[in-house]
């Protein structure tokens, strides 16, 4: 294969020379005999003719449709859902603005309100009946520390008259209620 070769290559080197140095054999007639294989191997045995074709100009034109298609269709979409998305965002916001929070503020306002309230009757009525029955026992309590003598016959007198008391209102609900 080698000596093929090599062969080959010193057969086109001794044909260059008897053309192009020697002008014995005429380079005219020889491409007319071999047309054909002298235009292939000219235009590079068209390569680039069929890589224009295949791949430049596929490759352009799909270029060019991804891009209309791009300016035309996906920012087409992009910019609709955007207004829609912005316009759907003003109206949830104004919604928010008006209903929400007039809501909010609106139970915020009576829920102060009632706690006022609710602040004012446990000052006064829990409170109030809370101290005022603390009072009562305390001044009770003092009144009657002046009772406590440690004398069995004062604490025998004040059980007697408990139960003349307790009799005379059982008395009165028994007739009340004849």
């Amino acid at each position: 294969l080698m000596g093929v070769s090599l062969a080959v290559a010193l057969c086109g080197i001794g044909l260059a020379y008897l053309i192009y140095y020697k002008q014995v054999i005429s380079e005219e007639k020889i491409i007319a005999k071999i047309r054909v294989l002298y235009d292939a191997a000219q235009h590079k045995y068209y390569l680039d003719e069929l890589y224009m074709k295949l791949f430049y100009t596929a490759t352009v034109v799909m270029g060019t449709f991804l891009n209309k298609f791009d300016r035309l269709v996906v920012d087409g979409a992009v910019k609709g859902a955007t207004g829609v998305v912005l316009k759907a965002s003003s109206q949830a916001a104004a919604f928010d603005k008006k209903a929400i929070d007039g809501l909010v503020h609106a139970v915020g306002g009576a829920t102060v309100a009632s706690s006022k309230g609710t602040q004012r009757f446990d000052q006064g009525v829990i409170d109030g009946t809370v101290n005022g029955i603390g009072t009562f026992i305390k001044s009770t309590g003092r009144r009657l520390r002046s009772i406590q003598t440690g004398n069995l016959l004062n604490y025998a007198l004040v059980a007697f008259i408990a139960e003349v008391v307790a009799l005379f209102i059982a008395l009165g609900i028994a007739w009340y209620t004849r």
